[in-house]
């Protein structure tokens, strides 16, 4: 196999995930939402012809994500002093292993599909980095061919992310590909959007969708 996937992901733990969803959920609702996120992920590994690993955090609760993503091809906690240095060391760690392309992607947008990740990965057939924005100015995926020196920028969690990545690509005259840009599901007007899109069967995630109509208003 010479295609990898990277989930980037937290431990769903109560008070510690998806808690920018707080007040409007409480501890235990954020925590399970991230775990339907994470079982929305897991039905394109069941669909492509690549190896998925995950990169978690916090380090000492490998065998609790096991749990939810089970079944990878490896594990292995972030490591590193900030986010840009954890996602750098995270690519390291599947190239060494001999994979000719790989992709990283985090768990905030459930209505990722197969096919965002199979365009991907044909995309690096020509360009050295692909990557596909969000809606607040960030990334959901990045997929590259070797390590390239592309993840040092002022601040992660900002509206900048997207810009400044740009920006040392460009610098290092590397060829860029992109794909569509999704919205992350951080707040409770995005998970009323993502609502929406999944009631017009404009996105599919069906995890998310049954703790959604299980959960919040009808719309």
């Amino acid at each position: 196999m010479n295609n990898a996937v990277i989930i980037f992901t937290r431990v769903p733990e109560p008070g510690k995930t998806k808690t920018r969803l707080m007040p409007f959920l409480n501890g235990e609702e954020c925590s399970s939402i991230h775990k339907a996120f994470l079982k929305d992920l897991l039905r394109n590994k069941k669909r492509m012809e690549a190896d998925w690993f995950v990169s978690f955090t916090p380090a000492e609760k490998e065998e609790e994500i096991k749990k939810y993503i089970p079944n990878a091809t490896g594990y292995f906690p972030q490591i590193g002093e900030n986010l840009g240095i954890k996602m750098e060391n995270a690519f390291r760690n599947v190239f060494e292993k001999g994979y000719k392309k790989v992709i990283l992607t985090g768990t905030d947008i459930p209505q990722i599909s197969e096919t965002d990740y199979e365009k991907a990965f044909l995309q690096l057939d020509q360009a050295d980095i692909v990557m596909n924005p969000t809606a607040d100015g960030g990334y959901y995926l990045i997929g590259m061919k070797k390590i390239e020196d592309v993840f040092a920028i002022p601040y992660y969690g900002t509206n900048t992310v997207w810009e400044n990545t740009i920006e040392n690509i460009k610098e290092k005259g590397l060829v860029l590909d992109c794909g569509r840009k999704l919205r992350d599901i951080d707040t409770k007007e995005d998970l009323e959007y993502l609502q929406i899109l999944l009631k017009r069967k404009e996105a599919e995630a069906p995890a998310t969708e049954e703790w959604l109509n299980e959960r919040m208003y009808p719309l």
